[in-house]
């Protein structure tokens, strides 16, 4: 995983692609989570035990225009009907960006990605952690590439499932100019 780790937060916009690319997380991205997930470097899921069945997804950005955190954690706890939002970190917008959408994505009733992650009430909140816990962050990289992925991990017409193993790319530096 850490190996992952290195590879894709040196892909530009690859978490951007892999959620807007999801068939069942994009209808909640607008525009404005566009590009705010484009500052995403990293999506990190740890599972735990202690002291309930729990699990924490976190996001990493980049320095960005939207907000100073570099981290925001979401957190799950399981009960009988699977998982229920817990906390969540919350988001410290800058107030540049407050000023051009005060209050517009925290705590309304648009559909936003960042409502998602702030709303623990937000309709389907469970479904849309449980897709990230066990589909985009298992094999994100169908999803940055657009193709279509079966529920065993495989692409259509495939015989074996896509890892980032057998995705062969070159990252190169650019130097002053």
């Amino acid at each position: 995983m850490e190996r992952r780790r290195m590879i894709i937060q040196n892909i530009p916009d690859f978490w951007s692609k892999v959620f807007v690319n999801h068939s069942q997380i994009s209808p909640i991205i607008c525009d404005k989570d566009e590009d705010i997930l484009s500052c995403m470097t990293n999506l990190e899921v740890a599972k735990l035990k202690h002291p309930r069945k729990r699990f924490k997804i976190r996001l990493f950005f980049r320095s960005n225009p939207y907000f100073s955190n570099t981290v925001i954690v979401k957190e799950y706890r399981a009960n009988l009907n699977g998982y229920r939002a817990y906390r969540s970190s919350p988001i410290k917008w800058l107030q540049d960006y407050m000023g051009e959408a005060p209050r517009r994505m925290e705590y309304n009733n648009s559909v936003s990605i960042f409502n998602w992650f702030v709303d623990h009430n937000f309709v389907d909140s469970s479904r849309i952690a449980e897709i990230i816990y066990k589909d985009i962050w298992l094999k994100p990289l169908p999803y940055y590439l657009g193709t279509q992925v079966s529920e065993d991990g495989m692409e259509k017409g495939d015989e074996q499932p896509v890892t980032l193993e057998s995705f062969s790319f070159r990252i190169e530096s650019v130097g002053d100019v």
